[in-house]
């Protein structure tokens, strides 16, 4: 992968870089989308949105997958407490929020 680094204070002052940054940003996101719900994301968006969703609901994992991990970790799953009520069979609240 080819990569260019250019430093901004070069071609003008850093305060004007982000202002034509930001109105750059905000003219890319006032495009129309193809459904009228849709969003137009900027790099990093999503996961900033699925890291803060993580850090707020934890990380959903399967029944097979988490059994994998408490025994790859030699962890005695009866320590580790019992599942949320509600908590699917299928898809496992993992490190959630204390």
């Amino acid at each position: 992968m080819l990569s260019i680094f250019l430093d901004p204070t070069v071609f003008a002052e850093i305060a004007d870089f982000q202002r034509e940054v930001s109105r750059f940003i905000e003219f890319v996101k006032s495009a129309r989308t193809v459904s009228p719900d849709g969003r137009i994301l900027m790099p990093g968006e999503i996961e900033v949105q699925n890291r803060t969703q993580r850090l707020e609901h934890g990380i959903e994992l399967d029944a097979q997958t988490w059994s994998q991990i408490c025994a790859t970790s030699a962890v005695d799953q009866s320590l580790l407490g019992e599942l949320p009520v509600g908590a699917s069979q299928h898809r496992q609240p993992f490190f959630g929020p204390p």
